[in-house]
């Protein structure tokens, strides 16, 4: 399963591959990207942070099934699936199960691009109007760093559309809202 950014109604798909599958129960959550997040006690094992929202976490705004039309031949096989009618901007959440295997992607509509620097232990944050360019100011940027322990700092754009955030150096896994 491979999600995506998309812009505002823009078209909306995932990708799915299998192999020996019939079909695919697919799912999609809208979730609150700081509220949803339940941070291991130890540092994160493998950096997918998507993996920490639980499943039941989030609203279901779609439930459908994909038939793969799979022969059983052990062939693998892919493909692109729509996600129709589009979705409204938000943090998404989407969810392909079998009986065999759960895969979890992050589904994100916006129309904000958010970009990072991080050198020793500062991270410059540049928010912008993704289809224009224009900075955003005055952005709230709130960031939640798992290193050795949780960390979160809050910041605000200034009129570029940057903010400077003192971190603690540590090498981890962010994630910026």
């Amino acid at each position: 399963l491979v999600g995506t950014n998309f812009v505002p109604a823009s078209e909306q798909e995932v990708t799915l591959s299998w192999r020996n599958v019939t079909s695919v129960e697919l799912t999609v959550s809208a979730i609150d990207l700081i509220k949803d997040i339940r941070p291991p006690a130890q540092r994160f094992v493998n950096g997918d942070w998507v993996q920490y929202v639980p499943l039941d976490a989030g609203r279901v705004v779609r439930r459908w099934t994909f038939e793969t039309k799979d022969k059983g031949d052990h062939a693998p096989g892919s493909s692109d699936v729509r996600i129709s009618p589009r979705l409204p901007v938000g943090a998404y959440v989407i969810t392909a199960r079998t009986r065999f295997i759960t895969s979890r992607q992050l589904l994100l509509v916006s129309d904000i691009s958010i970009l990072t620097q991080s050198i020793d232990a500062r991270m410059k944050i540049y928010v912008a109007n993704v289809i224009t360019g224009e900075p955003i100011a005055r952005a709230r940027v709130h960031v939640i760093h798992w290193g050795e322990k949780l960390t979160t700092y809050d910041a605000e754009t200034n009129a570029n559309g940057l903010a400077d955030v003192k971190t603690d150096g540590e090498y981890g896994v962010t994630l910026i809202e």
